[in-house]
């Protein structure tokens, strides 16, 4: 999943003015939990990984 750089102003509950240019995640690898379907965000080459939110280890597809 590529992620598009876009940018977001943001308006602080204070009233401030915030403004994001990149994801926390860019860069990384992000796939869905294939049973509670949430987003799972990694880094690095496994063949595993677990789901912080049902804990339920998800096999990572192999992208050619």
């Amino acid at each position: 999943m590529d992620i598009p750089l876009n940018t977001i102003i943001l308006m602080n509950p204070n009233g401030t003015i915030q403004i994001g240019t990149q994801p926390w995640f860019k860069g990384k690898k992000i796939m869905k939990c294939y049973s509670c379907q949430s987003n799972i965000v990694f880094e690095g080459k496994y063949n595993q990984i677990k789901c912080t939110k049902c804990n339920t280890i998800n096999q990572v597809p192999l992208i050619q």
